[in-house]
């Protein structure tokens, strides 16, 4: 989030905390917006596609993130992307 502006950091710490917070009250809309920002330092050379909706689910991700995250310390994660092709 360094390249981005102060609204933007501000906007990722606010979101990080109601991501974290479990008295939040709509943790889905949170984690759509948390992606759409983190989306704008996220892109190179996108290939052109049609907008899609993409409906975000707190409860999932909080469900997958445990191994993804430990998939991605361990190095195995990129290994998966080099099967791709």
């Amino acid at each position: 989030m360094i390249r981005r502006g102060k609204e933007d950091l501000e906007n990722f710490l606010l979101l990080t905390e109601a991501l974290k917070s479990p008295s939040a009250k709509n943790r889905n809309e949170a984690l759509c917006n948390f992606g759409n920002l983190l989306s704008k330092s996220d892109k190179y050379a996108l290939i052109p596609h049609k907008d899609e909706l993409l409906e975000c689910s707190y409860e999932i991700f909080k469900s997958v993130w445990g191994e993804a995250s430990g998939l991605r310390r361990s190095g195995k994660r990129l290994g998966f992307g080099r099967g791709i092709m």
